[in-house]
């Protein structure tokens, strides 16, 4: 098998090497999807037709659903042995969600950095006017709303970047 592909299927297999898998119809389903793509790699001579296989293959797809569930917790199951569904003791009022100031402290860091360069003034503007959104709502919809309908977070990348070139 050609090393790069070979490479590129142990990536996409070690994706799973992070999580507890408890379920063994699902560990099944990885093994068999693991088989499926050294299988693929095998048929192929080189990477540009494996890659143009892969993609046609369903196996990528097969992959993100295995991962997806791979990630979920385990269905809990009562005395007698049945399945009383995914995550039954989770409580969605114990959740305590960021207030809007400290969403938006997600952007101090990269805001003090584009500061700190001292000639990136509409970058600065850009990050100040996402920080100004705190000031307008405490709801977090409310802000996210705002964030997309005045494309700010894209303005950080179109301000900065009219500084650098400019």
């Amino acid at each position: 098998m050609d090393p790069f592909i070979k490479q590129t299927i142990d990536s996409y297999a070690m994706g799973f090497d992070s999580f507890e898998i408890k379920d063994e119809a699902l560990k099944t389903e990885i093994e068999a999807w693991k088989q499926d793509m050294y299988a693929l790699g095998n048929e192929c001579s080189d990477a540009m037709s494996f890659m143009e296989k892969l993609g046609t293959s369903g196996l990528q797809e097969k992959q993100m659903d295995l991962i997806t569930r791979a990630s979920m917790p385990p269905a809990s199951t009562n005395e007698s042995g049945e399945n009383e569904g995914i995550n039954k003791d989770f409580d969605p009022s114990k959740v305590k969600l960021p207030t809007v100031q400290e969403f938006l402290e997600q952007f101090r860091v990269p805001y003090e950095t584009v500061k700190a360069q001292g000639y990136r003034k509409r970058g600065e503007a850009a990050y100040e006017n996402i920080f100004n959104v705190a000031n307008r709502t405490d709801d977090l919809l409310e802000m996210n709303i705002i964030l997309e309908e005045e494309d700010l977070t894209w303005k950080i990348v179109t301000e900065d970047l009219i500084d650098i070139f400019d």
